[in-house]
């Protein structure tokens, strides 16, 4: 069973990384660590892939299970003394206990990796660079890990997350490597791994005008923050899709502001926090605003290091988007050689209106963490269909769009 590993599968048997070696060949690669990593993996596992050999790279457990356990996950500020637990995406008002919700996700993940074939193996490392090397793909990972591989399947997620720095917004100083420890600028999933000690009694600036944000600021009037200001330079509109948000969106009704943040700078020294101090251009001046913790939700950064396009390189730009037997939207290479799920392309708005109209009634609802993974499971279903319908040899799937 050690040789069956997903990340997830390596911590739950307490089975070591595989180490960077020479360079490595796979029939199958697997990025990601997350669900529909998960789902693509179980998918391969029934089916059955004889003779073929599958490798999965992840860098850690899979997302959902570093949800730390105190966020109930779907709240609603009506809904809070609901204890019903309902997977089904379109009740989203209702409160999973995190720690039920965690336990079906690893249940998920644990019979994807039994099904794997027994020589199926695991890189514990980032996926950063692809290139064609004749016929086949070579893989290279954040290790120096070496993959050669006839098919790819990448479910890496929305991650990674843009950073205040890489959504315009000039950081004026730098502050001790002990001060950055309290996040005191942060990202809104990383924010989520934070006990409640870390909002109580804070000023929150909430950067994105989407429905993430909106989560964000969801998360913290639940956590009684009364002293929040939210920003967007595009307005608030895609914050309420299918009118979703219409209740975080009323209760901060004072606190939104459309502006852009020109900069950012510590306030104090030292090396415990000493508060922000947030520059804005609106249609007025330039005005300052202090704060303790700013949080960036302008969404995902594909161009980053380890973002999907950055990593596919010009192989991005031969993804073609695809709606499958189960409305599921990815996208893959005229060849079948790359497929990629659609939550890690929601950067593209084809593909973006295409999992909204296909998948889902909004891409991210109030519970952005179901509906995406409802969207990356499907996506996942749908894209190993095509790819084994189609054979090793390639093809061009159904519902090309």
């Amino acid at each position: 069973m050690a040789a069956r590993s997903s990340a997830l599968g390596m911590a739950a048997r307490g089975a070591q990384p595989a180490r960077p070696s020479a360079r490595r060949t796979a029939n199958i690669v697997v990025a990601g660590g997350g669900m529909a990593a998960g789902t693509v993996m179980r998918q391969l596992g029934e089916r059955g892939i004889p003779g073929q050999k599958l490798l999965v790279f992840a860098r850690d457990l899979p997302w959902a299970a570093s949800v730390p356990r105190h966020l109930l996950l779907g709240q609603s500020r009506e809904g809070l003394s609901l204890e019903r637990l309902q997977m089904e995406p379109y009740y989203q008002k209702q409160k999973m206990p995190a720690d039920e919700f965690m336990r079906q996700q690893v249940d998920h993940q644990m019979k994807a990796v039994e099904l794997l074939p027994d020589d199926a193996d695991c890189v514990e490392t980032n996926l950063l660079k692809v290139i064609r090397q004749g016929r086949q793909l070579l893989l290279t990972g954040e290790d120096g890990s070496e993959v050669l591989t006839d098919r790819l399947f990448m479910a890496t997620g929305v991650r990674p997350e843009r950073e205040l720095s890489r959504s315009g917004v000039l950081m004026e100083n730098e502050v001790s490597a002990k001060r950055r420890q309290f996040a005191e600028v942060t990202t809104a999933v990383q924010s989520m791994n934070h006990d409640p000690s870390y909002w109580k009694g804070k000023s929150i600036t909430i950067y994105g005008g989407g429905p993430t944000a909106a989560w964000v600021a969801e998360v913290a009037m639940s956590y009684g923050i009364s002293d929040i200001l939210w920003i967007s330079k595009t307005g608030f509109e895609g914050a309420n899709p299918s009118n979703r948000n219409s209740e975080t969106l009323q209760l901060t009704e004072n606190r939104r502001i459309v502006a852009g943040i020109l900069s950012v700078s510590y306030r104090g020294g030292g090396d415990t926090p000493g508060g922000l101090l947030v520059k804005l251009d609106n249609t007025r001046a330039d005005w300052k605003h202090k704060t303790d913790i700013i949080i960036c939700a302008t969404g995902s950064d594909p161009l980053a290091p380890t973002g999907v396009e950055s990593v596919l390189g010009p192989l991005y730009r031969d993804l073609v988007p695809h709606v499958g037997r189960q409305k599921g939207v990815y996208a893959c290479t005229e060849d079948q050689s790359v497929f990629v799920m659609s939550t890690a392309l929601t950067s593209d708005r084809l593909v973006r209106s295409l999992i909204e109209g296909n998948t889902f009634p909004v891409l991210n609802p109030e519970n952005h963490v179901v509906a995406g993974m409802r969207v990356g499971d499907l996506s996942a279903k749908d894209a190993v269909e095509a790819a084994m319908t189609s054979g090793a040899s390639g093809g061009d799937p159904k519902g090309k769009v």
